[in-house]
């Protein structure tokens, strides 16, 4: 907070954050009494009063996630450079760049340096009149994103307002947002891996907004998740992008995305059902493809399931 915030900005009369630990100690307590910052907390476990921000680390992780090996120990060599594309990209809610937003002016790029003149001195009523056409651009500047800002929420309203809910009926094949799982004793970070997993089953609704989804490795077989954290399955190939992030979802109370993972973030089994349907008929669910083989078989809580080949040569 003192190097990137107050060293940078100043004082804030006012912050507001969600309720994690390194807000709420003792020692962040102090430091906010000691400058006389009014802190406020959003709800517990309740995003939308930070949704910018929120929706900003969606992006960043995602620009991160393009460039960090594969273990993704080496996310931190790419930060700055990943947030100065991010400052110097247009954004259409602003109507410029975020750098331009805040300095009044454009920055200089690498490859600016081969047609501008850096190297003639500046002479004093220069000076002055440099700081005056800032001054008017910064004014300018801001009367722009001021109507921008009011344009882009009328866009975000009318946005939502035509929005078609999607319903999901029972036996619907969807994919389930949750948080990343791994093998123990790894230490890769959870924040860049795929959180989209599926395909899983609805088996029945508790309400407008929630639906039982089973969830054959789970300890209670069957959970309730909210609809927004669900989407439509039709194929592995069909996986939503890996940074998109339900609005509204919940971080889980004791996700710790810095520690290493452990057993208990093992992955949900890529093993399937099998149904017998009207007799003889069996069918294996989640699966959209034809079956060309059966690879594994083995019980779990008194369910057989099937590791199988289909015809797009994916194993489910």
């Amino acid at each position: 907070m003192v190097d990137e915030v107050l060293c940078r900005h100043g004082v804030p009369e006012r912050w507001l954050s969600d309720r994690g630990t390194n807000f709420i100690s003792e020692l962040a307590k102090a430091f906010y009494e000691t400058l006389g910052i009014k802190k406020l907390f959003g709800a517990a476990y309740h995003l939308q009063p930070q949704g910018l921000v929120e929706r900003f680390n969606g992006t960043l992780i995602g620009m991160l996630r393009m460039f960090v090996s594969e273990d993704r120990s080496d996310w931190d060599l790419y930060l700055p450079r990943v947030l100065f594309a991010y400052r110097i990209s247009y954004h259409d809610s602003l109507g410029d760049t975020p750098f331009f937003s805040l300095y009044g002016r454009d920055p200089v790029l690498p490859l600016d340096l081969a047609s501008l003149n850096t190297k003639n001195d500046w002479k004093s009523n220069e000076v002055a009149e440099y700081r005056r056409k800032l001054y008017l651009s910064m004014r300018d500047t801001r009367r722009h994103l001021e109507r921008q800002l009011l344009k882009a929420q009328d866009r975000n309203a009318r946005r939502r307002s035509d929005q078609v809910a999607v319903e999901f009926n029972e036996g619907d094949a969807v994919w389930v947002y949750q948080y990343f799982r791994a093998r123990s004793g790894e230490s890769k970070t959870k924040k860049l891996a795929f959180s989209w997993h599926s395909p899983y089953r609805v088996v029945g609704r508790l309400g407008e907004n929630t639906d039982k989804i089973a969830i054959p490795n789970h300890p209670d077989r069957v959970v309730s998740v909210n609809v927004i954290r669900l989407k439509k399955f039709a194929g592995r190939w069909s996986r939503p992008f890996p940074n998109e992030v339900p609005a509204g979802v919940e971080r889980l109370p004791d996700a710790d995305d810095a520690s290493p993972l452990t057993v208990d973030d093992l992955p949900t089994t890529s093993f399937i059902e099998r149904l017998t349907l009207g007799g003889e008929e069996t069918v294996f669910s989640g699966v959209t493809n034809p079956i060309v083989e059966v690879l594994a078989k083995r019980v779990k809580g008194r369910q057989e399931q099937y590791l199988v080949l289909t015809a797009s040569y994916e194993t489910c």
